[in-house]
Order: structure tokens, then sequence, then C-alpha cells
């Protein structure tokens, strides 16, 4: 057997420096996307484990073993990456998904690799991946979701109960439920809910709007149904409108209560484009739409599309500006 001439610790330290980019189709992968619309991540090499001559296609060549990591995927396919790993039962079956969903591309991804060594040191060998790794998103600790979740699903709850009763009129809450006048929680203290419910015959179905009122600690929220319309039939879709709204509003709320935005003027601002695009705008937006995105395991950006395309009403953003909030907003992720 020929010797390689390659020293691995030389190797390795070339490739660890280096960050590839992918940019393409992902070929089997489930394609929850438009045609034409371009998967990305970055990858990198974690470790080089041998280098080997061996007979490939007929003749003795170099064959480097190493183990790479897949990294930086939007959320879209971040969140199927993690779906379908719980499909095949294992959170560490990396390689089995690979396997069936990626494999065309992982050569692309050896060639790709390949292709480098043979420009920086004249490499004529081949490439195996013994490992691949994904390394997905951070995300929040069992305590930090529940204290998020809980005032969410609380002032929802109550928000529900008083909708089944199909009645018109303003309702001032928790009190109207239970007598008390606020609601506390681990993170979120001393602040009430102002429902207004009305019946308009203009309505297609229903319409859900909400504001945080920092002074008063308040958050207003207003449900507008169709009086032809079943009010059981509607809970789902409402649910869902009110998860985003509550999420959007409580984010005001730790805004104020941080010091991070002072809040207010917002009544100001008649460009829906400024008011949409303002930093604290942003990040309410985000938390609301991930909370929608998360109960209705659609992927963020095709919430954050569908918002946009079913609330012109609310939005009043012509569609060339809409398009530069939607993108303002996925960049902000």
């Amino acid at each position: 057997m020929q010797e390689h001439g390659y020293r691995i610790e030389f190797i390795s330290r070339l490739l660890k420096r280096k960050v590839f980019q992918y940019s393409g189709d992902f070929y089997q992968f489930p394609n929850p996307r438009k045609e034409g619309i371009t998967y990305e991540f970055k990858y990198r090499v974690k470790k080089v484990n041998d280098i080997k001559m061996m007979i490939h296609t007929g003749d003795w060549k170099p064959v480097i073993f190493l183990e790479v990591e897949l990294f930086d995927f939007d959320d879209e396919m971040d969140y199927t990456f993690k779906n379908l790993l719980k499909a095949l039962r294992g959170s560490d079956n990396v390689e089995g998904l690979l396997d069936i969903v990626a494999k065309p591309t992982l050569w692309e991804i050896k060639g790709e690799i390949r292709e480098y060594l043979m420009s920086a040191i004249g490499f004529e060998g081949t490439i195996a991946v013994t490992k691949t790794d994904i390394q997905f998103k951070e995300t929040e600790s069992i305590n930090e979701t529940k204290a998020h979740r809980l005032p969410i699903q609380k002032m929802i709850k109550d928000v529900v109960s008083i909708l089944k009763k199909n009645q018109e009129g303003e309702f001032y809450l928790p009190e109207d439920i239970n007598d008390e006048m606020v609601y506390n929680f681990t993170n979120v203290k001393d602040i009430s809910v102002e429902l207004t419910v009305r019946k308009d015959d203009d309505i297609k179905r229903f319409a859900v709007n909400g504001n945080y009122v920092k002074d008063q600690d308040v958050i207003e929220v207003l449900v507008v149904v169709n009086p032809d319309e079943n009010i059981n039939k509607l809970l789902y879709d409402i649910i869902g409108e009110l998860n985003d709204l509550f999420a959007h509003e409580l984010e005001h709320y730790r805004q104020y209560k941080s010091g991070e935005f002072e809040l207010g003027g917002n009544a100001d601002i008649e460009d829906p484009l400024e008011y949409y695009t303002r930093p604290e705008e942003i990040k309410a937006q985000l938390k609301g739409f991930k909370r929608l995105s998360k109960i209705r395991r659609i992927p963020l950006n095709a919430t954050i599309r569908n918002w946009f395309e079913t609330h012109e009403d609310i939005h009043h953003l012509n569609n060339k500006d809409k398009e530069k909030v939607i993108n303002t907003l996925l960049q902000n992720v």
C-alpha cells in the first residue's frame, strides 16, 4: 500500500478554520416552500479522524475521514429538521435523517471540501464523512418558556370564557372572572385586560386587535364578530390571533418595564411603514409571530407572510412596503 504523505494535524488546522456556505436545492428534503426558493446554511469540519490510502475507482488514493457539522439554518429548516428527527425517534439520529432526505446534498458537501483542499494544497484524493451533526438554534429554558407561556394562556382562557357567552360589551379581566383586579405571574405583575366585544355585519368573519397602555398597565383587546357567525366555530382561529396579540403586547410590557424602550408616541405615526419598522415593534411582532408559529406548527416565515396577507385592514401597507416589513422581520429573527 502506498503512503499518502499528508499530516493529519495540518489537514485538521486547515479545515477547522474554514466555514463553508451551502446554497441551493435540498433535493429530497420535504419542501414546504414555493418552488425556486433556495436553501442556505453553513457547515464546517469538526474533526479529522484519519487519512488512509485506499483503492478508489481502481487506483490508490488518499481518503480523509472527517466529521461535519451543519449550522445556521433559517427558522423553517431548523423547525423542519427537528420535527423530522422526532419522526425518526431519536434526536441523535442525524445520519439517518440525512441519508433519507439529503444524501445528494451530502455528496455536494464532500465535493466542496475536496475542491477546497485541491485548491489549497493540491489534494487529489477523496472525502469520507463519518459523522454529521446539526447545530440547532438555542431555545429558551423550560422555566423561561413556562414563565412566558402562563400569562398568555391565562389571559386567553379568560377572554374565551367571555366570548363563549356571545355577549357584546366591555369586560374587565380578571375582575369579571374571579373578582381579582389584576394578573400576577412570575414575570408579569399588576396588569389587567380591558376586553371589548362587538358585533358587526361589515366584518367578514371576525377581527382581533389590541394595544398595551403603558401608564395604566392595561392590555386593550378588541374582538369584532360577524353576527351571522357561530362563535364556537371561530374559536380556533380567534385563539390563534389572541396568542399572537398577547405575546406581542406582553413584549411591549417587558420593553417598558425594563427600560429598553420608552414606548408611546406611536399614535402620532401616520406612515404604517415607519410604524411597523420601529425597533420596539419589530421585537414585539416577532414575539407574537413566534408564538403563533409554535402553536400552529407552521414555519415562522409562512406565519409572518400569512398575517400580512390577511390583515391589510389593520396594517394598511401597500405591497411594496409590506415586503419591506416582512424582509425586515425575517432579517431580525
